[in-house]
């Protein structure tokens, strides 16, 4: 069933959260704001999405590519070089709408589709300087891994696209807004080993 499809009767989701999503921000605006907007298909307040900060974005390694997913994605994959990618942390960050970030050729387009998704997602106050670090104010629904290891419950293991769902923290706080953070529901058991 496609969620986002117009002939498809909508099915209303109680949460969402995207680890590093691979999608364009072009198509973050074509289907998750008018998912989100008027509640449609999911409340606002219940859409996560957890990144990697720039830097450990490009400290990562996919197989014999020996760099990141999403840079990959972003400069080889998508139809023009330099596409904003809706999991790179400077697609969330207002001082990353210039052409030494995306395509130089497009940047008019691509400026219009960045500052829509921010502007969506931040409010009239997109915070700037932060892609570095990962240290964004003003909304809980955004996290930024900046840390070199994650916790696996069961050792620390490099913080990498791969980790998300090895993380204690990011799982352990995706469950809590599945099962409904803030009521008495609380996971049948303790997440003790992620390492898998």
């Amino acid at each position: 069933l496609d969620l986002f499809s117009s002939a498809a009767s909508p099915q209303k989701l109680a949460s969402c959260s995207l680890y590093a999503p691979a999608c364009t921000v072009a198509f973050a605006n074509a289907h998750y704001i008018p998912a989100v907007e008027g509640g449609k298909i999911l409340e606002k307040k219940n859409f996560h999405i957890d990144v990697l900060s720039d830097g450990r974005e490009k400290s990562d390694t996919v197989g014999p590519y020996q760099k990141s997913l999403l840079y990959l994605v972003s400069r080889a994959l998508e139809d023009m070089h330099k596409m904003p990618i809706l999991g790179l942390i400077k697609a969330f960050d207002s001082a990353c709408n210039t052409d030494e970030h995306w395509n130089e050729p497009r940047l008019a387009q691509v400026r219009t589709e960045l500052q829509k998704w921010q502007s969506f997602w931040w409010g009239a106050n997109a915070p700037s300087h932060f892609f570095t670090n990962g240290k964004a104010a003003g909304n809980a629904n955004f996290a930024a891994v900046d840390r070199r290891q994650i916790d696996t419950g069961a050792g620390a293991i490099k913080a990498a696209h791969g980790g998300f769902d090895n993380d204690v923290i990011v799982v352990k706080a995706t469950l809590m807004r599945i099962l409904g953070a803030g009521t008495a529901i609380a996971p049948a058991a303790e997440l003790w080993n992620l390492n898998y």
